[in-house]
């Protein structure tokens, strides 16, 4: 059950929700029923996953540059993404790193931050002879 101005926000877009991987239809006023959820969604409730997606373009959508489907597709990623206590399998993180290599940007994350930088021998060089100096 939403309140008029989310169920209208969804409905607005609804397309974006549903190339994410969401099934959805009206339950009655204001009610959605939720009848699937994306295959990378968490596992935890679709209807909590659904609305956290909801709330964030909500308190960002003015802040955003991109379409509304990449900027969609980027709150899924957040809020699909592995815990950081979890322990994957050698094949989990053989995917992830496959996965990652095949993205057009595999340097950053979707909020811009960066995944991995590649040291040279002469910066590693550079830091522990820093470190042997100082002491």
């Amino acid at each position: 059950k939403l309140n008029p101005s989310d169920y209208s926000l969804v409905k607005e877009l609804e397309g974006e929700l549903k190339h994410l991987g969401f099934s959805f239809e009206q339950f009655g006023e204001n009610t959605l029923a939720i009848s699937g959820v994306p295959v990378d969604a968490p596992n935890q409730s679709g209807g909590k996953v659904f609305m956290a997606i909801l709330d964030d373009f909500k308190k960002h959508q003015h802040e955003f540059r991109e379409k509304k489907s990449e900027y969609m597709a980027k709150v899924f990623a957040r809020y699909s993404s592995i815990e950081s206590e979890r322990k994957l399998a050698f094949e989990e993180m053989t995917s992830l790193i496959d996965q990652l290599f095949a993205c057009n940007n595999p340097n950053h994350s979707p909020d811009g931050q960066l995944i991995y930088y590649i040291l040279k021998s002469e910066e590693i060089h550079n830091i522990f002879n820093k470190k042997t100096n100082v002491q």
